[in-house]
């Protein structure tokens, strides 16, 4: 299972990200919640709700209800877009405004524009109670596919001559917009110490991506039989890359 990003990055494509993220939601004929939250704000972690990883994405994932609005019911504990706070909710929206924009599943628009055209066709994102994809988890991909999508980063998303994505965009998603103890993008970890980013998913499965040594890594798990590295991303990154350089 992987904790995708380059799927919700797709979202700027065409799209003005400082848009009201309910503007999306409300014409879809969803119940509406008063929330100011733009797709950039979902994007750098900056929503302002007081969703809370730890306790509401089980709850999210057990929904049977309108995900959108579980995950704008919490109240608001931060004016949007001044703090960084990473949680599970936020990509679900941005997932359910490329859906309603679309007329696609989360998961078909990811292999359209994504996946089939950089050759992975064996790929699976699981779907809640409301039909949509979650877009923050349930993502499954082989490691070897995993990393055709760094090397398409690498390659500026140029794959055998077809521009994929505007490259850009992707400049864009892997510079520093927010973040805290770590500098953050658009749902990509930025590693200055090796001018590159990662994705990071749960239990350790990370990409990472260094283009100005044409470096793609990809590990499955955390180290568990060393505690100094349980959980140490940084530091994986950065003896990864000593090592490659």
């Amino acid at each position: 299972m992987v904790n995708w990003s380059d799927s919700f990055n797709l979202a700027g494509k065409g799209r003005d990200t400082d848009r009201e993220t309910i503007q999306f939601i409300w014409n879809s004929g969803q119940t509406r919640v008063e929330r100011k939250i733009t797709l950039r704000n979902c994007l750098t972690m900056r929503g302002g709700l007081d969703f809370d990883s730890s306790e509401q994405t089980e709850e999210l994932f057990l929904c049977t209800g309108n995900r959108a609005q579980f995950v704008l019911s919490p109240p608001m504990i931060h004016d949007t877009g001044e703090i960084f706070h990473y949680n599970d909710g936020l990509p679900n929206l941005v997932g359910a405004v490329i859906a309603n924009q679309s007329g696609k599943s989360l998961e078909a628009f990811t292999g359209e524009y994504l996946l089939n055209p950089i050759g992975i066709q064996e790929f699976k994102w699981e779907k809640a109670s409301d039909g949509l994809n979650f877009g923050a988890f349930s993502f499954y991909l082989t490691p070897r596919d995993l990393e055709k999508t760094g090397k398409h980063m690498i390659q500026s998303s140029n794959w055998e001559g077809k521009q994929i994505v505007d490259y850009t965009w992707i400049t864009q998603a892997t510079s520093i917009h927010s973040g805290a103890d770590m500098p953050y993008g658009y749902y990509f970890w930025i590693v200055p110490s090796i001018e590159g980013c990662m994705m990071i998913g749960h239990g350790g499965q990370i990409l990472f991506v260094c283009q100005s040594i044409n470096l793609v890594v990809v590990n499955t798990a955390y180290p568990n039989t060393n505690d100094v590295l349980y959980d140490e991303s940084v530091e994986l990154a950065e003896m990864k890359y000593s090592a490659a350089y």
